[in-house]
């Protein structure tokens, strides 16, 4: 009997762990991510912010992208930008409790992108997010905390920040 409850409770942390690794792996889609309908969502703004060392001496730069709506050319560039790409969920999202904070760690490269995205005219018909290194985070409506994604797409940062930088106007 005890040899029995070993193998099933191995058995069980090894379905377990499979189950965490296929949640893990799953790509998901920008709907998904940011829990809006791509085509419901009215307008956005973002900036991109770049920071770092320019020959000794530091630097920051930002571009911003005044509130673009869904006629204009800019809205369905960045839209298609962030539909085109999938993205993968954070451990930190199995979490009980709210994420309030998220870092990059190495992957840090002086660059973000920050998104808002409206498709309504209450605070629960808005989210945000911030694309720093490798991932993204979503500030979502009626969820405590944030949401860490991983791009799957790991040329979107690039793309995002070269267009805001293209098309937006530079700040101070």
């Amino acid at each position: 009997m005890r040899n029995r409850t070993k193998k099933c409770i191995v058995l069980l942390l090894a379905i377990l762990l499979l189950c965490l690794c296929v949640w893990r792996l799953t790509p998901r889609t920008f709907g998904q991510m940011t829990g809006a309908d791509p085509q419901t969502i009215s307008s956005l703004s973002g900036t991109a912010v770049l920071g770092g060392n320019r020959d000794g001496t530091p630097y920051m730069e930002s571009y911003t992208l005044p509130t673009s709506t869904a006629g204009d050319e800019a809205f369905r560039d960045i839209l298609s930008l962030l539909c085109q790409s999938g993205y993968r969920e954070d451990l930190r999202n199995l979490l009980p409790w709210a994420v309030d904070s998220a870092g990059s760690g190495s992957a840090y490269d002086g660059r973000s992108v920050t998104l808002i995205l409206v498709w309504g005219t209450s605070a629960d018909e808005t989210c945000s997010l911030v694309m720093t290194g490798g991932q993204i985070v979503v500030g979502r409506p009626n969820h405590d905390g944030f949401l860490i994604y991983h791009l799957l797409d790991t040329t979107l940062l690039d793309q995002l920040t070269e267009y805001l930088m293209t098309h937006g106007e530079k700040g101070g």
